[in-house]
């Protein structure tokens, strides 16, 4: 079995995003590939972020499309801004 891990991704938008083609191979011969997913999406929701001292970041759903066209099929989300808009924005990934 091969599992690759990837650090931070976060995007307002990744319709332009090319991969290197060696990138593209690595990534097809894993069983696995699982990619930071850095920040909640919350564009659309209009939902405030949490009041924390540090910034507040958050992406789109097109990101999440994206990663997975491309082959990745894990997302961690434990990390420093998952909760940065609350629960309801952390929610849209088991909906």
């Amino acid at each position: 079995m091969i599992i690759n891990f990837f650090g931070d991704f976060v995007t307002k938008g990744s319709s332009d995003y090319r991969l290197d083609q060696k990138l593209t191979s690595l990534l097809r011969s894993a069983d696995y590939n699982a990619v930071n997913f850095e920040a909640p999406i919350q564009q659309g929701l209009h939902i405030k972020p949490q009041s924390k001292s540090g910034p507040t970041i958050s992406q789109t759903p097109e990101g999440a499309t994206w990663l997975k066209k491309h082959g990745f099929n894990l997302f961690p989300l434990a990390n420093n801004h998952i909760f940065d808009y609350g629960e309801v924005c952390l929610s849209i990934w088991f909906i």
